[in-house]
């Protein structure tokens, strides 16, 4: 993958969650969903993971991931 005309390697689940995103784009999708398609059932209340994956995904894709 490319972000910007650089090469970027993601892990499988941050492939899954940009997947996943990108599938539902435009919508509100709430962290169970996420983490059930992602991670799978029983994953459901690690918001905490599905954070660090997601704050992980902005650093490698966004210019300014803070904002």
């Amino acid at each position: 993958m490319t972000s910007n005309g650089n090469e970027v390697h993601l892990t499988p689940t941050e492939y899954d969650l940009l997947r996943v995103l990108a599938k539902d784009v435009g919508r509100v999708i709430t962290h169970g969903h996420l983490l059930r398609s992602v991670m799978g059932r029983g994953y459901e209340d690690a918001t905490g993971t599905l954070r660090v994956h997601v704050a992980s995904l902005r650093k490698k894709l966004e210019a300014d991931p803070a904002r």
